[in-house]
C-alpha cells in the first residue's frame, strides 16, 4: 500500500522498539521501494542504512503479467538499523574459507602463513606510518619493510604484536632467492564468515511457500504471496542471535513464528517472537500456524 503519514508515523515506533543493536527488515516491490528509501532515511538517517536486497520469488510469469513484455520475479529487502556501527549482523558460515588454510598446529586449530609485509591496497609508509620500524633477521641483520620496487613500505602487524607471535611460535622466516621473508601464522577463525551476496536467488519462493502452508493446514489456503520460511531463516540467521526478540509487525501468514521455532529447534535456541496482525484471519491462520508447528504437523516432501 502507499506510505501515507499513518505509515510513517508507524515506522517511528518500530525505531523506537527497536534494540540499540538490532536492524529493521522491509519487504516489498518496486512500486513502493523507492517511497520507503526516502522514509526510512529520514527516519533512520542516511547513514544507517546496511543494505537493499534482491529476493527471487518466482521464476516464471505470473498471471498477471501472462500478456506483458517484462514480469517482475523478484521483491527487495531494505535493511536499516539504530546504529549502523553498532548494529548486530551476522556473516554467511562457509566452510570452503577454510581450505585457504593448508597448515594444522599441535593443538588441531587450521591456520596459514601471511608475509609480514604488507601487499595490495594500503601497502605504503605513509598509509600508516607506525608500522615501519626494523626487526631483526635471524642472522641478525636489521630489515625495514621494503617493496621490491624499492620504494618503502610498511608492516602488518605492530612491532610488539610480531615480538610477541615470535615467542609463541606464531611468527616464522623463510628464505627465499636467498634473502630472509618474515611471516606471521594466521589462524582460522573458528566459525568461518563471508559476506552475504545482496542478491538472494538460492532460497525458496512463492510457490514453496504456498506448498508449506498446505502441509501445515492439511489443505490448500488462499492466501496472497506468503513468505517461505527459509527466506525469514535466513533473515534470522543474519540478524538475531540465541536469545534475540523478533517483531513482525506485519506478521501475515505467520512464517516469521514458524521461522524462529525453526531457528530454536536448531541451536536450542531462545528466540521470541512477536507477531501482530489485524486481519481477520489473525486467529485462523497466523495464530493456527504457530499453534500447529508448535504441536508438530504431518509433513509428506522433501
Amino acid at each position: 500500500g502507499h506510505l501515507t503519514t499513518k505509515g510513517r508515523n508507524f515506522r517511528r515506533l518500530l525505531r523506537e522498539l527497536l534494540s540499540e543493536k538490532g536492524s529493521l527488515w522491509m519487504t516489498l516491490d518496486d512500486n513502493e521501494n523507492h517511497r520507503a528509501r526516502d522514509i526510512l532515511d529520514e527516519i533512520f538517517g542516511q547513514e544507517n542504512f546496511v543494505a537493499s536486497l534482491v529476493w527471487k520469488k518466482m521464476d516464471s510469469p505470473s498471471r498477471n503479467d501472462a500478456d506483458r513484455p517484462i514480469s517482475s520475479y523478484h521483491d527487495n529487502f531494505i535493511v536499516y538499523s539504530k546504529d549502523r556501527e553498532n548494529v548486530y549482523l551476522s556473516g554467511e558460515v562457509r566452510d570452503s574459507i577454510l581450505d585457504a588454510y593448508p597448515l594444522t598446529l599441535a593443538d588441531g586449530r587450521k591456520a596459514r602463513r601471511r608475509q609480514l609485509r604488507k601487499n595490495g591496497k594500503n601497502a605504503r609508509r605513509e598509509d600508516r606510518p607506525s608500522m615501519w620500524y626494523p626487526i631483526r633477521d635471524p642472522d641478525g641483520k636489521e630489515m625495514w619493510p621494503y617493496a621490491p620496487e624499492g620504494w618503502e613500505g610498511r608492516w602488518v602487524l605492530k612491532q610488539e604484536e610480531w615480538d610477541r607471535r615470535l615467542a609463541n611460535d606464531r611468527g616464522e622466516w623463510k628464505k627465499q632467492n636467498g634473502k630472509w621473508v618474515p611471516y606471521y601464522i594466521e589462524i582460522a577463525p573458528d566459525v568461518p564468515r563471508a559476506p552475504w551476496s545482496t542478491i538472494w536467488d538460492d532460497v525458496d519462493q512463492n510457490r514453496q511457500a504456498k506448498a508449506n502452508l498446505t502441509a501445515i493446514f492439511g489443505r490448500d489456503e488462499d492466501f496472497d504471496s506468503p513468505k517461505p520460511t527459509a527466506l525469514v531463516s535466513r533473515v534470522l540467521d543474519i540478524a538475531t542471535k540465541n536469545g534475540s526478540l523478533v517483531l513482525d509487525s506485519f506478521a501475515g501468514s505467520g512464517t516469521t513464528g514458524h521461522a524462529v521455532l525453526a531457528a530454536n529447534a536448531k541451536d536450542c535456541g531462545h528466540r521470541r517472537f512477536i507477531l501482530v496482525e489485524c486481519e481477520d484471519y489473525a486467529d485462523t491462520m497466523t495464530a493456527e500456524r504457530v499453534r500447529r508447528v508448535i504441536n508438530g504437523y504431518n509433513f509428506h516432501g522433501t
